[in-house]
């Protein structure tokens, strides 16, 4: 298996970059767009905020017990399916408020980028530093897929949901 080194400050910016974009996003909407239901399915973006919320949090919790020498007991371990955890989550989170959930997706990242730095460059990029990731995966590559890029795909959609309000 090639596994692809991501430098920490690479990834990072990314991140940083990813996060203002979002941000930039939801600040363009009306209070009314951000609560309208169907931007992702049946979710409003509030929804899609706090579901994106939910999972970096659990990837920052990841990576906390991970530096404390244990396997992490976040839902990346459960053997509950994504779209059950998400219908969980959304079953606890629909009904709080919106400057609730956006004041917490927006410091976040900054605690993402803490836990990170918390790590050496070989430390996120070795797949076999800890027993659980299996050989298969780094943290790099947990923390690609379940932030930058779902956030990122998430943002795409929302942006075609607003095109196709217009």
């Amino acid at each position: 298996m090639n596994i692809q080194r991501i430098d920490p400050q690479d990834l990072i910016r990314s991140l940083k970059e990813s996060h203002q974009a979002m941000l930039n996003f939801v600040e363009g909407l009306t209070p009314q767009q951000r609560l309208q239901a169907g931007a992702c399915g049946y979710w409003s973006v509030k929804d899609v905020l706090a579901h994106l919320l939910l999972w970096e949090s659990e990837t920052i919790k990841l990576l906390f017990q991970a530096r404390q020498g244990v396997k992490p007991s976040t839902v990346h371990f459960k053997k509950i399916s994504a779209d059950e955890q998400n219908a969980l989550w959304y079953a606890q989170f629909k009904d709080r408020p919106f400057e609730r959930v956006w004041s917490d997706y927006r410091i976040i990242r900054d605690q993402t980028i803490r836990r990170i730095n918390e790590y050496s460059s070989d430390e996120l990029n070795n797949p076999t530093l800890f027993s659980w990731l299996k050989g298969k995966n780094t943290l790099v590559m947990i923390l690609t897929s379940d932030i930058l890029d779902h956030e990122q795909e998430h943002l795409r959609g929302l942006i075609e949901w607003q095109k196709a309000l217009s």
